[in-house]
């Protein structure tokens, strides 16, 4: 295997000066360089996680024992499976989005191990759209942006995942109360988060863009009512059919951490800003026709009117951001930067094809159990 070169940029707070008295676990765990390296992924992003600022500082200035832990993530990088490097990368994103104490652990070797993990998701996004994506960049419409924009409306609303029969028909007419349980459980990778997401994606960007996404934002705040606030009312929907986290955790499908980890990097990185664009402008645009079809199932088994809220909610104001979104933002920016089309392309075509996979994936299981 080719040696892999790792540059970082040396750019840390200071360390405590003093060593903790007591020996700890952690040190006992990483004090040569063969533990890390006997580690299984998910375990060695815990104790990275977890480890003292002392032994992070002995690690940064250790290139070679560096290179040598990163050379054993790489190979069970390419040899797990999907489930395996999904279920490390949301560990990974997990530091992004909790507060995480005063231990930040050894961050520039997450930060590494998080790069590997997404490349790998990238590249694998790219590869599942790549049959569609190169013929319609060739017949894409070019110095109109109305012109396009009614040309890639048209392929969301054509596109399978736009009107999937997990919905309108297994969700509307078939699902109980366990079933919806579950597929609550797949939709908190991303509806859990979303409020964090926004404040992320927004960073950088001004004029119509921010306004149109601090729009989404404080509507997801409740207009500044902690009471009305998305993730609050997400919770009790959850609370009521006891999706709890040890739940998620336990029946997460690898096509949901795929799901919510490709919005989490989309968000978190500037050079994908119009992929995320285009992403988040689909998961706008079709959430007001599925969760009409929710609402239904949850009406059907009498979930109460409090845990209904949620997606009644986002059937009326989604259409509002959905139409801006794409309409008036992405207009308004390939208008300013042509150049934007096909990477907003590229953003729209992972979301439907990602989505598709997820609701192929859900009707497979729900199928296997004789549910549908």
């Amino acid at each position: 295997m080719t040696t892999l070169s790792w540059k970082r940029i040396a750019c840390f707070g200071p360390f405590r000066a003093s060593r903790n008295v007591f020996t700890s676990v952690l040190r006992k765990e990483t004090k040569n360089e063969n533990d890390l390296t006997k580690l299984q992924l998910s375990q060695m992003i815990n104790v990275l996680q977890r480890m003292s600022s002392d032994d992070a500082r002995q690690l940064l200035f250790d290139g070679s024992r560096r290179a040598r832990i990163l050379e054993h993530a790489d190979r069970q990088i390419q040899n797990n499976d999907n489930i395996t490097r999904h279920q490390a990368l949301a560990e990974i994103y997990k530091t992004y989005f909790t507060q995480t104490g005063s231990r930040r652990g050894a961050s520039f070797l997450l930060n590494d191990l998080g790069f590997m993990l997404e490349e790998r998701l990238l590249n694998d996004v790219d590869k599942l759209i790549e049959y569609r994506f190169i013929p319609l960049v060739a017949e894409m419409p070019c110095g109109s942006s109305k012109l396009f924009m009614r040309w890639l409306l048209k392929i969301i609303q054509t596109h399978p995942a736009s009107k999937h029969s997990f919905y309108t028909d297994f969700m509307s007419k078939k699902a109980t109360r366990d079933d919806i349980r579950f597929w609550l459980g797949q939709e908190s990778t991303l509806d859990q988060r979303f409020d964090d997401i926004l404040a992320m994606f927004q960073v950088g960007t001004n004029g119509l863009v921010k306004m149109e996404v601090a729009k989404n934002y404080w509507d997801e705040m409740g207009n500044g009512d902690l009471t009305k606030t998305h993730t609050h009312i997400f919770s009790q929907l959850l609370n009521e059919l006891e999706v709890t986290p040890s739940y998620m955790a336990a029946n997460a499908l690898p096509t949901s951490l795929l799901t919510g980890n490709l919005s989490s990097c989309l968000c978190l990185h500037r050079h994908l800003f119009y992929e995320a664009l285009g992403f988040f402008g689909v998961v706008e645009y079709l959430a007001p026709m599925d969760f009409t079809h929710v609402v239904t199932a949850l009406q059907r088994n009498d979930v109460s009117e409090q845990g209904q809220s949620y997606h009644k909610l986002h059937i009326w104001i989604d259409r509002i951001h959905g139409a801006s979104w794409l309409n008036d933002v992405v207009r308004t920016l390939i208008e300013q930067k042509p150049e934007a089309t096909k990477p907003i392309l590229r953003g729209v075509l992972a979301r439907l094809e990602t989505l598709l996979l997820h609701l192929n994936s859900l009707s497979t299981y729900f199928s296997s159990i004789n549910r549908m």
